[in-house]
């Protein structure tokens, strides 16, 4: 039983693993877009410019929370919520329907989760990194740790002191073997319940702020039927 509950969280830290690294990348690349053509709509004096690229904008960061909302749909292995947008009105002209998307909450909603989500998948991002390259560093010390004295060796001869010598610890390369492995032990350990929890600080931010409003409105269908 107990071998089957690490398993499944191993299988579950993969989906997390994933996640997580990979929100990294995309939300720098969704801040960088996003936010340089809010300032320029923002400060151009031409107003139907100004108008056009705020349009755009919000296009770009609807991209984005509809991919994030795929992605937490994919990692819950639940249906994906969509965002409650205003439905387009048949037959409007572009004016209209530019002026209808720049009235849409959910789209300015968008545009804001891009900005808060960033430092938020940047701090999880380098959390993740960090505690994975501990744990999997940790554990392959054996094989890099003996590696390293051999090139420090080789390269610095014995005026190198690593620092169980330092530390007064002989044979020093078997008490460095032995710190990195337990400390690669209990990163290993740890890492299922540390991503989890990153990844659900993600996933409920991105629910918060890109599917509240159509989740309302599902609920409140449900309570008139």
């Amino acid at each position: 039983m107990n071998r089957s509950v690490w398993a499944a969280r191993y299988r579950r830290l993969g989906r997390d693993a994933a996640f997580l690294l990979l929100s990294g990348p995309l939300s720098l690349l969704a801040f960088c877009l996003a936010v340089p053509l809010t300032a320029l709509g923002v400060g151009t004096s031409i107003i139907w410019v100004g108008l056009l690229v705020l349009v755009i904008d919000l296009s770009v960061a609807g991209g984005f929370a509809n991919l994030a909302r795929l992605r937490v749909a994919r990692l819950d292995g639940r249906e994906p919520r969509p965002g409650a947008y205003l439905s387009p009105v048949p037959g409007a002209s572009a004016r209209r329907r530019l002026f209808r998307r720049l009235r849409d909450p959910q789209r300015w909603m968008d545009l804001l989760w891009v900005i808060v989500y960033f430092p938020v998948s940047l701090f999880t991002w380098i959390i993740s990194v960090g505690w994975l390259a501990l744990a999997v560093g940790g554990l392959l010390s054996p094989i890099v740790d003996v590696i390293l004295e051999l090139i420090r060796n080789a390269i610095i001869g014995d005026q190198s002191q690593s620092l169980a010598e330092f530390l007064g610890l002989y044979p020093p390369l078997l008490w460095e073997i032995g710190i990195h492995l337990s400390a690669g032990v209990v990163f290993s350990l740890t890492a299922p319940f540390v991503l989890r929890g990153l990844a659900s600080m993600q996933s409920g931010l991105i629910r918060g702020m890109l599917s509240w409003r159509s989740e309302v409105s599902r609920l409140e269908q449900m309570a008139r039927y």
